[in-house]
This record gives C-alpha cells, structure tokens and sequence, in this order.
C-alpha cells in the first residue's frame, strides 16, 4: 500500500509541473498556414495584457498585388481606411 500511494502522489504532483506553464509562452511570431490564408503575427505582451499584431497575410493586398486592403468592417468610421497590417488587436485574447 505504502508503494502506490507513493506513486500516486508522485504523479499527482509531476502532473501539476506541467499544468504550471507560463502565460508568457505565448509570446512571440507566429505563422498560420491554412488552406485559404497563410498569416504571420505577433503577439506581445504590454501593461499586463496581450496583444496580436498582423505581420503579413496571402489576402492583405487588393487584385493589383500593391495596394494594402483597409480596416473596412471597422465601426470607427474614421479608421476604416487605415490599412489591416499593424494594427493591435485585444479582440481574440479576451
């Protein structure tokens, strides 16, 4: 008896080590190579919260290949005609 509660205490407790991850972790560039749009991003950390920053997307650009597609969907309409690469988004960490 004395051996198996040892056993599962040590895994208990080895289990608990991973589960402790820090939040931190999830700083960094990141790349997402879906089927239709690939995307890199960062994602940092500042005044104790999480942002996201588009980097680059295969759909960022208009037909010509030049011209950067604008924050058209935002509410703002003063803002609807800056272009989606750079902009911070808390949106998706909340």
């Amino acid at each position: 008896m004395g051996k198996t509660f040892f056993t599962t205490l040590w895994l208990l407790f080895s289990f608990a080590s991973f589960a402790q991850q820090p939040a931190d972790r999830i700083i960094g560039n990141w790349e997402s190579m879906d089927a239709d749009v690939k995307l890199k991003f960062t994602i940092f950390k500042s005044e104790g919260k999480y942002f996201g920053k588009l980097l680059w997307a295969s759909n960022m650009f208009e037909e010509d290949g030049k011209t950067p597609k604008r924050d058209f969907k935002n509410p703002n309409n003063m803002l609807q005609s800056r272009s989606r690469q750079g902009i911070k988004n808390t949106r998706l960490f909340l």
